[in-house]
């Protein structure tokens, strides 16, 4: 291939990673990062306790929302690159996911916190079904500091009729 072949590649190759970064970035989560935004989220009421449910950044699945559904009722989607806080009463709850077909229990302690990490994972029956994981509160928050914090909503009500 001659030199002005190769320059037209190399242009070809910069515009598509140019397409592909901006696709990238179109899919992330928009909104302050939790760390500039912790001061301004409001304390925990007594009897309360929070969830802070996040999902890092997978390039493979950042479009991808999960909804986040406790003791059987949606509450929220998670996005790649986001963090959403969800306060509930102190207790048993159940984290449901997969559909319904998977569930993790979970205690919230009155005024404490708990740390939930959604992940995309492939598994012997479905490829791209949801990961969930309870993270240890010092893992948890220096996990969800670069995250973005976003608000707590369902935002495709049609996601919640598949």
């Amino acid at each position: 291939m001659n030199k002005s072949g190769e320059n037209g590649m190399r242009k070809i190759y910069f515009k598509l990673s140019i397409v592909g970064l901006a696709i990238l970035l179109a899919g992330c989560a928009v909104g302050v990062q939790y760390r500039d935004a912790v001061s301004k989220i409001p304390a925990i009421k007594a009897g309360d306790g929070r969830l802070l449910v996040y999902r890092e950044i997978n390039p493979f699945s950042g479009l991808i929302s999960r909804v986040l559904w406790v003791d059987g009722k949606p509450v929220g989607d998670v996005y790649g690159s986001a963090v959403i806080i969800h306060d509930l009463k102190a207790g048993p709850h159940v984290i449901n996911y997969n559909e319904g077909a998977s569930k993790l229990d979970i205690v919230v302690p009155d005024g404490g916190k708990v740390y939930l990490q959604y992940s995309i994972v492939s598994d012997s029956q479905h490829e791209g079904n949801t990961g969930v994981e309870i993270v240890p509160a010092k893992e948890g928050e220096s996990d969800i500091q670069h995250l973005h914090f976003i608000e707590t909503r369902i935002r495709h009500p049609d996601e919640l009729k598949k």
